[in-house]
């Protein structure tokens, strides 16, 4: 993936690649993008690593219950597709930082999360997944790099790449954060909206301690204890105990132990904080934090977007963004493929209404530099060839010559 047209997107700048797949902010054309799309119509959008074995049909399936609806803390889904024989979703930019980074500038600065902070942004987890979960949809994949605080103050939850309905069974085929997963996921059973709460309990206590909540655990020693589910971190004892004790019931490795919703956490969550006297941070205080830790990096990454559109608008003149319709017929049709052949992915596969000419161009120009280069070979061959024949018939002349032996004119 290179800058330029990526089916009805213009791809403007690369973000750090995820586990998943390849990440950019982009531009979508006219038409694509949600009337309450944040950023002035920017989007994250992310394309599948050729590595990940899914099924792209039911991937989008799931993700176009999200397509173009504001949930309450949830990235909106402004398009998705088929490209190459790749999945790839485009939702709405939010400008901020994940939860993973803000806690890291928190403690590098030697400023942790004050529990009032921690407790607003516990609550806007709660309040994303409540809404994710009202809609019948299960994150799977919860944890702080998919947490974004806004510059606004903002709590949204992102990459909703792999959301599936409450019930569906967990695969392998699915990456997870280990260090955030639930014992059913780990263990391939169905998954539910229980199944996240597990996720946010231990990211709150992260939140409220102001460190990792395994520590210095081996990979194999997280694998173990996120299977069984009994793990609690040292410092666990000095998150309040109210507190303490709400997101010890999140933890359970029993799904019926839990809390039976996201609402109901959160609702145990406001009371356990008046119990232990903790007033919940405003919008306004959480934006401040949010400039006063990424200010600087978020202003230099404010004028790398704007140069990046205005290369856009210049290179637009001679190849406007595409347009085009929502491709969820033809991952559908994709998905029945990919049930016949799951290892096997062709760009034959991708959407009839993908426009060739703006879509191909990178990758013609490439093929034709190939293509060049290959004539150019096999001339150069064939002409050494033709050579070495001449020299060949011309030296066996002379060996039959008598003239040549004896130097006659």
């Amino acid at each position: 993936m290179v800058p330029g047209p990526f089916g009805p997107a213009w791809l403007l700048v690369p973000l750090p690649a995820g586990a998943s797949g390849q990440v950019w902010v982009a531009e979508l054309g006219d038409g694509h993008v949600h009337e309450r799309a944040a950023a002035d119509g920017l989007v994250v959008l992310k394309r599948q690593r050729p590595s990940l074995r899914v099924d792209i049909g039911e991937v989008l399936h799931n993700v176009s219950r999200l397509r173009g609806h504001v949930l309450q803390n949830v990235v909106v889904v402004e398009d998705f597709g088929v490209l190459g024989g790749f999945g790839w979703v485009a939702t709405a930019y939010v400008e901020g930082v994940d939860l993973h980074v803000l806690q890291t500038l928190a403690a590098d600065t030697h400023r942790p999360l004050k529990p009032d902070m921690a407790l607003a942004l516990a609550i806007g987890v709660l309040d994303g997944l409540s809404s994710l979960h009202e809609v019948g949809l299960v994150h799977r994949d919860l944890g702080p790099a998919n947490v974004v605080v806004g510059s606004n103050g903002s709590v949204t939850i992102v990459d909703v790449d792999f959301v599936v309905p409450a019930g569906t069974a967990a695969t392998d085929t699915v990456p997870g954060n280990v260090s955030y997963m639930s014992p059913e996921q780990a263990q391939g059973l169905p998954v539910d909206g229980r199944a996240d709460l597990v996720g946010w309990a231990i990211m709150a206590c992260e939140l409220f301690t102001g460190d990792t909540f395994y520590g210095d655990l081996s990979l194999d020693e997280i694998s173990t204890s996120t299977r069984t589910g009994g793990y609690r971190p040292r410092r666990f004892l000095d998150v309040p105990v109210p507190l303490r004790q709400v997101i010890e019931r999140s933890l359970r490795g029993d799904p019926a132990d839990r809390y039976q919703s996201a609402a109901r956490c959160r609702q145990a969550l406001l009371e356990a904080a008046v119990a232990a006297e903790i007033t919940m941070a405003d919008t306004r205080a959480v934006a401040a934090l949010v400039a006063d830790l990424a200010g600087d990096s978020l202003a230099r990454q404010r004028q790398r977007f704007a140069h990046a559109r205005e290369g856009v608008s210049s290179s637009s003149e001679s190849s406007a963004l595409p347009v085009r319709d929502s491709m969820l017929v033809d991952t559908l049709e994709l998905r029945t493929s990919a049930v016949a052949s799951p290892s096997t992915t062709s760009p034959t596969t991708s959407s009839s209404h993908e426009p060739s000419a703006s879509v191909m161009r990178p990758r013609s120009r490439h093929g034709a530099g190939v293509v060049v280069v290959v004539v150019a070979v096999v001339v150069v061959v064939v002409l050494a060839l033709i050579g070495v024949l001449i020299a060949a018939a011309t030296a066996s002349d002379g060996l039959r010559s008598p003239a040549s032996i004896v130097g006659s004119p």
